[in-house]
C-alpha cells in the first residue's frame, strides 16, 4: 500500500513536467497574465509609456515561449479568432478581475 502511494505522489509529480503546454495554452496562458497585469497596473497602458507598455507585453509573452515580436504578432493572428481561444482567455481572466477587459459587448 505504501508502495502504491509513493507511485501516484511521484506520477502526479512527474507528470506535469512532462507534458508540455501546447501552443494554444501558452498563448491563453500570457494573454490572460497580460489582462491581469492591465487591471493590477492600469497605468502601464493608459500613462503613455508605450515601450514600458510593449516591453512588458513582450517580456509577459517571452516568459511563454513566444520570444520576438514577429512571434506574437503571427501567434495573435493564429488564435484572435478562435472562439475556444477567446472564451478561456475571457474565462481566465475573470480570475484575477480582467473579465471586462475581454468582453466582446465592448468592442461592438
Amino acid at each position: 500500500m505504501k508502495k502504491i502511494i509513493i507511485t501516484l505522489i511521484a506520477v502526479a509529480l512527474i507528470l506535469p513536467a512532462c507534458g508540455a503546454e501546447t501552443e494554444k495554452e501558452r498563448f491563453i496562458d500570457a494573454s490572460v497574465e497580460l489582462g491581469c497585469v492591465l487591471v493590477q497596473d492600469p497605468e502601464l497602458f493608459q500613462g503613455g509609456d508605450i515601450e514600458k507598455a510593449l516591453r512588458t507585453t513582450q517580456e509577459i509573452f517571452a516568459k511563454h515561449g513566444f520570444d520576438t515580436e514577429e512571434e506574437l504578432m503571427e501567434i495573435a493572428n493564429i488564435y484572435e479568432h478562435d472562439e475556444d481561444v477567446v472564451a478561456a482567455i475571457r474565462e481566465g481572466a475573470v480570475e484575477c478581475g480582467a473579465g471586462t477587459l475581454f468582453d466582446p459587448t465592448l468592442t461592438q
